[in-house]
């Protein structure tokens, strides 16, 4: 017991669990167990003391942990429905704006040139209130998210004059972040205004705004302007841009009665956000082939052959172009695709071509048109046919170049428009029959290449001097040792 006692006093007990370590190394381990009373806050047995303290008992723990747990509950309840749930209810309302079907499609009268234009105007600021909003939409007939301005697809035509001084305000209301490039644009002494999302300019974040401001300086013709964020052209936000030279009517060695653009794009049924992403798998280089293609937003789809998709065609419009018969009309083409190339002809017509990427050149004459991604060509053609009034004009993808060109399949790698010859300047109540027009006989090109523009002239140049000062080789590609991008096939062509 003498070991045992001088232990006790060495080592002071604070807690009960001490006590009953203590008590079990004790050869009396019964009778001091009897002693430990709750109503004793110290006895005394022999030499030892024991201390005897109180703690929370089990009930009483288990009932304020609970309490506190309600507690936290409910803050985090009142928190979420006050701070986050309100305010994503509102985001949402901003986000998906409510369009009637068929209430987003752009007129086609917007995408004609106003004929009173004023090319001598004195330069001047035109400016322009964009709101970049998220809707769902069915362009061809089947529904998918779209990103476009002010509710509308595709997107408004910038017209100017050279020389003029473009504002354009961006209320950014999509969920995702975004920039705008201006597509073949100078942009002397603006860099900054170009648009490139990650290399001019950061981009613009959901719920933020932005200003581009630049002057059109040395430079006519047609552009197009485009989200430059990921690859949102494919989504629905671009639209053109044509800016008018003094000496437009001079350089345009053929007159013509009526102007307008005419935007090809080979289009998705899926955000590009998913497609961009399956792109750039490991292993994966063959670019994403398009389920169809639009003329200035528009095309019919057969919702038969699409049971996968949900799909209402009854708004959905065959495109068409009202022409004043015995007359040159100019047809400005853009292509606003991500990926395709495409075949362009009108049935049983010749047309010539006028400019490439905002250059005039001399006419050029031909009965089919290769056009690539971010191309503009304008073509002009006669309307002095007299055997009928309605003819085909036939854009289709060349799909010789894909690694499938099997797809997306017969009838959708083509989109067509109705050319109608009209008798008056009044604009008809519509089609009353298609066209059976005949398509030019010759075949459909195996390559994706630009047309032989060797002997192209430009309408107005200055000779390049008879000698260089010096001269540079320069070779671009894509390559890791010896494997290189063909652009045929590799993924660099997805997003031109």
């Amino acid at each position: 017991m003498s070991s045992y006692k001088d232990e006790s006093f060495r080592r002071e007990s604070d807690s009960l669990d001490d006590v009953e370590m203590q008590e079990r190394d004790s050869d009396s381990r019964g009778e001091q167990e009897d002693r430990l009373l709750p109503s004793e806050d110290t006895d005394e047995v022999g030499e030892i003391k024991y201390k005897v303290e109180w703690h929370l008992r089990t009930g009483w723990a288990i009932a304020l942990s609970v309490l506190a747990a309600g507690l936290a509950l409910v803050g985090l309840v009142l928190f979420t429905k006050l701070f986050i749930v309100g305010s994503t209810v509102a985001v949402e309302d901003a986000d998906l704006e409510v369009v009637g079907i068929g209430g987003f499609r752009r007129p086609a009268s917007d995408y004609i040139l106003d004929p009173s234009w004023d090319i001598n105007a004195a330069p001047t600021v035109r400016q322009y209130e964009w709101k970049v909003v998220d809707i769902v939409a069915n362009p061809d007939g089947v529904f998918r998210p779209m990103i476009t301005i002010n509710g509308k697809f595709p997107g408004p035509m910038i017209e100017c004059n050279e020389g003029d001084t473009i504002i354009v305000d961006i209320d950014n209301q999509s969920v995702n972040a975004t920039s705008i490039h201006f597509h073949g644009i100078y942009q002397n002494g603006t860099n900054h205004m170009d648009g490139t999302s990650g290399i001019t300019q950061c981009p613009i974040a959901s719920r933020r705004k932005f200003q581009y401001k630049f002057t059109i300086t040395g430079q006519s013709g047609t552009y197009y302007y485009h989200g430059h964020q990921a690859i949102q052209i494919s989504d629905g936000l671009y639209g053109p841009l044509v800016i008018h030279s003094r000496n437009e009517k001079k350089l345009q060695h053929i007159p013509y009665a009526t102007d307008r653009v005419v935007m090809l794009q080979d289009y998705y049924h899926e955000l590009s956000s998913g497609l961009l992403v399956t792109n750039l798998e490991p292993g994966n280089e063959a670019p994403p082939i398009p389920n169809g293609a639009l003329i200035n937003g528009l095309n019919k789809r057969d919702c038969s052959q699409l049971p996968g998709r949900m799909c209402d065609n009854s708004t959905a419009t065959v495109p068409a172009f009202e022409l004043a018969a015995n007359a040159h009309h100019r047809l400005r083409f853009i292509n606003a695709g991500a990926f395709a190339w495409f075949q362009v002809s009108v049935d049983e017509h010749e047309f010539a071509i006028t400019e490439a990427d905002g250059t005039d050149v001399v006419p050029t004459y031909d009965s089919r048109m290769m056009i690539a991604p971010a191309q503009r060509y304008s073509m002009v053609i006669n309307t002095n046919q007299t055997d009928m009034d309605l003819f085909w004009l036939r854009a289709r993808m060349v799909t010789h170049c894909w690694a499938e060109p099997e797809l997306p399949g017969p009838g959708a790698d083509e989109v067509k428009a109705v050319i109608h010859y009209t008798k008056s300047k009044q604009p008809q109540q519509g089609l009353i029959s298609q066209p059976t027009s005949r398509a030019w006989t010759q075949g459909m090109e195996m390559q994706c290449r630009d047309m032989n523009t060797t002997s192209w002239e430009p309408a107005s140049f200055e000779p390049a001097p008879s000698e260089a000062d010096y001269s540079y080789y320069l070779r671009a590609n894509l390559e890791i040792g010896d494997w290189y991008a063909d652009f045929c096939y590799s993924r660099p062509l997805f997003n031109y």
